[in-house]
């Protein structure tokens, strides 16, 4: 996977919806070298799996933290 438009802090978390979308979470970088930076939880999917669009990516701005994120699925309920 290649998304050339931000950074990660951590490893990202990825996780399968009924083999319809992937789903990735990642804790971002904005401004500032890592030692000064604010930092920021993303998601976004794709439907293939290549193809990831900027449309679809959401940022919470004020989620902050340097820990990775974590994704599960319920296919009972249909819930990330």
């Amino acid at each position: 996977m290649v998304m050339l438009n931000g950074r990660c802090v951590r490893s990202p978390a990825l996780v399968d919806q009924n083999d319809e979308r992937l789903v990735v979470a990642w804790v971002g970088i904005s401004g500032g070298k890592p030692t000064g930076y604010t930092s920021q939880l993303n998601v976004n999917y794709s439907t293939d799996g290549v193809t990831w669009n900027d449309d679809t990516k959401y940022t919470f701005p004020h989620d902050n933290t340097r820990l990775a994120p974590a994704l599960a699925y319920d296919s009972t309920t249909n819930t990330t």
